[in-house]
C-alpha cells in the first residue's frame, strides 16, 4: 500500500513536467536554474527536513490523504528513501523538489538549500514546490570564487545556439541550464562582460573537464588563458575533442581586471566566476 502511495506522489509531482501545454503558454517555462547531483539532491532533501520539515510532510498528506495511519517520520522517511536511495545507496538518478511561481517559472532565480549545514532561507512570496527534477551524474568541483563584481562582471556567455544572459554576482552556477555539445564539433564560444569604466577590461580564462574526471586542469582543459576583451568581448572556436567522455560536465569561465590565474580553482580578484553545465553526445 505505502509503496503505491509513494509512487503516486511521485507521478503527481512530476506530471507538471510534462507539461507541454505551459511550455507554449510561458516561454520560461521549466528553466528553473536547478540541476543538482545526487549527493546535492540528498543535501536538499536533508535541508528541507530541517528547515520545512512541515512542507514534506504537507506534500506526502496532500497527495494521499491525512487520514493515513503514518507517523510523521514514517512520511519523510517514505518520501527520502523513494526519491534518493534504492537497495545498494543513493540513487544515481535520484529525484528532489523545485520551485517556482504560479506559472511554474523561477524569475527570482531562487534554490533551496543544498545541506543541512546551510542556514534557512525564506522561500519568495507566490512561491511553491512545482515538482520533481532528476540529478544528473557530474562531478563535484573545487569551490571558486571572487572578490567583488562591483566593476566589472560577466554579462553573457554564447555557445552555439546556447546563450545564458545574467547580472553582476561573485559567482553563478547555472547547472539547470545544459549546453548540448557533440564530439568533434567546432562551436563559437562568445564571452561578454559588463564594464563599469572602459578602463576596467577584463581578462579572461575558460576551462572544460573534457574527461569529467572532476579536475579542470588536466592537459587542453585550459580553453582560453590571459585573453583582455576587446571592447566587451572575446571568442574562439572551441573544438569539441572527439575522445571527449560522453557525459554531464563542466564549463568554468572567469573574468578578472586583475589578471586572473591559469589555476581554475583559484580566487579571482575583481570580477566574476560562472560554471556551466555541457552535455557531450
Amino acid at each position: 500500500m505505502i509503496k503505491k502511495i509513494i509512487s503516486l506522489i511521485v507521478s503527481c509531482l512530476v506530471l507538471v513536467l510534462g507539461n507541454a501545454a505551459y511550455g507554449s503558454e510561458y516561454p520560461n517555462y521549466g528553466i528553473w536554474n536547478d540541476q543538482l547531483t545526487p549527493t546535492e539532491a540528498l543535501g536538499r532533501f536533508q535541508w528541507l527536513e530541517k528547515c520545512y520539515n512541515g512542507l514534506l510532510i504537507e506534500t506526502w498528506e496532500r497527495m494521499y490523504g491525512a487520514t493515513i495511519p503514518r507517523s510523521q517520520a514514517e512520511k519523510i522517511s517514505d518520501l527520502k528513501n523513494h526519491w534518493l536511495y534504492t537497495q545498494n545507496g543513493l540513487r544515481a538518478d535520484a529525484q528532489y523538489p523545485t520551485f517556482g511561481d504560479f506559472k511554474h517559472e523561477n524569475p527570482s532565480q531562487w534554490q533551496a538549500g543544498l545541506s543541512s549545514q546551510q542556514g534557512c532561507k525564506t522561500i519568495p512570496q507566490g512561491y511553491s514546490m512545482i515538482g520533481l527534477l532528476t540529478s544528473i551524474d557530474i562531478r563535484t568541483y573545487c569551490p571558486i570564487s571572487s572578490n567583488g563584481s562591483r566593476n566589472l562582471s560577466i554579462k553573457s556567455v554564447r555557445l552555439g545556439g546556447y546563450t545564458n544572459s545574467s547580472g553582476a554576482t561573485n559567482y553563478s552556477k547555472f547547472s539547470g541550464h545544459i549546453m548540448p555539445v557533440n564530439r568533434g564539433d567546432t562551436l563559437r564560444l562568445v564571452l561578454t562582460e559588463a564594464q563599469f569604466h572602459p578602463r576596467l577590461k577584463g581578462t579572461w580564462h575558460a576551462f572544460v573537464d573534457w574527461n569529467r574526471n572532476g579536475i579542470l586542469n588536466d592537459s587542453d582543459e585550459m580553453v582560453i588563458s590571459n585573453i583582455v576583451a576587446e571592447a566587451d568581448e572575446v571568442s574562439i572556436n572551441l573544438v569539441i575533442p572527439q575522445d571527449a567522455d560522453t557525459g554531464y560536465t563542466r564549463l568554468r569561465v572567469t573574468d578578472d581586471y586583475a589578471g586572473g590565474s591559469d589555476n581554475p580553482c583559484v580566487n579571482i580578484r575583481y570580477g566574476e566566476v560562472e560554471d556551466h553545465t555541457l552535455k557531450i553526445n
